[in-house]
């Protein structure tokens, strides 16, 4: 099973700088997007999709330009989990998560403390909710985790 996980810096812009001959050549089962700054209703169709071979998940949040994770399955998951669970960070679009039948894949985007330490409180927040969601996923089954970890 292949995984690719990359901060995108802006899906759109990732995309006209030929993303899809990447995924084309990769071949991996899921793609995990960090920092997409746009929503799957800004995209065309095939930029939506990956083609034909995949399906998207897609955290947004209503903030143009801003944060935001999608994750690209070749398989219907289980089950998809938006978020943490919590509006503070859930808004931002931070956490998709994918319930296979082994395991549990989580594309996560962790809040940026910014130079002057100015969201250092929200950022060990999320990290502890982080934390607290994936203790509790971990007691049904394995976690694997992907994203930007902004350290």
């Amino acid at each position: 099973m292949k995984f690719v996980s990359w901060n995108v810096n802006s899906f759109k812009a990732c995309w006209e700088k030929n993303l899809m001959s990447f995924t084309q050549k990769e071949k991996a089962d899921f793609y995990l997007f960090q920092e997409t700054k746009t929503s799957p209703e800004k995209l065309s169709d095939l930029e939506r999709t990956l083609g034909q071979d995949y399906l998207s998940f897609w955290s947004t949040t209503a903030r143009p330009g801003y944060s935001g994770v999608v994750t690209f399955a070749r398989q219907k998951p289980l089950q998809v989990i938006y978020g943490l669970g919590d509006k503070r960070f859930d808004e931002e679009g931070r956490v998709v998560t994918l319930e296979e039948k082994d395991f549990f894949l989580v594309n996560a985007y962790f809040p940026h403390s910014r130079r002057e330490l100015e969201r250092l409180r929200f950022k060990l927040n999320f990290n502890e909710v982080f934390a607290d969601f994936c203790q509790k996923l971990s007691q049904k089954k394995p976690l694997i985790i992907g994203g930007d970890f902004n350290v």
